[in-house]
């Protein structure tokens, strides 16, 4: 699945009107590009120019890459993050108050900890394919690759899949 398909999926999977998900794309692409741009993406993080295809991303923009020094232009997620993760949990505030309205304020912020955390999300992300669109070094990749085949414990799916606490 191409990049922007899969960013053209999640648009559609959040409930956005099929007319406005391509003008958000185009707007947006850079800041999506940049949000699945891990850090360690850079030239020094590669032998050459083949490592680097034979990683297969699926960004299309990476094929008229041709050498090493051009992948350095493509900026990480290390700024879109600070914003990112306030948008993230503001999000999950909102899920938690529709989703149990009423629930004592212990039970709120044990299931925002819960949901909020990077076990949870982390498990989200692998869960909706996130993982298999982010630019990263071939050491990185190796190291995810072994995690995201991890097991999820019963806690997670339960949250995953909207069952009660």
């Amino acid at each position: 699945m191409s990049f922007k398909d899969f960013i053209l999926g999640q648009m559609k999977d959040a409930g956005l009107a099929k007319h406005t998900r391509e003008p958000i794309y185009q707007l947006g692409f850079s800041y999506f590009r940049e949000a699945f741009t891990h850090k360690s993406f850079r030239k020094e993080n590669f032998t050459d120019i083949h490592e680097l295809r034979a990683m297969q991303f699926s960004m299309d923009e990476l094929n008229g890459v041709k050498n090493l020094d051009e992948i350095n232009k493509f900026p990480s997620y290390e700024q879109l993050e600070f914003i990112g993760d306030k948008l993230v949990n503001s999000c999950i505030a909102q899920h938690i108050l529709k989703r149990w309205p009423g629930l004592p304020a212990g039970n709120l912020t044990f299931s925002f900890q819960k949901l909020a955390s990077e076990k949870y999300l982390s498990s989200f992300g692998k869960k909706r394919g996130f993982f298999d669109h982010i630019l990263m070094s071939p050491q990185l990749f190796q190291q995810a690759s072994l995690w995201k085949d991890g097991e999820q414990t019963t806690l997670e799916m339960e949250f995953y899949e909207g069952n009660n606490i």
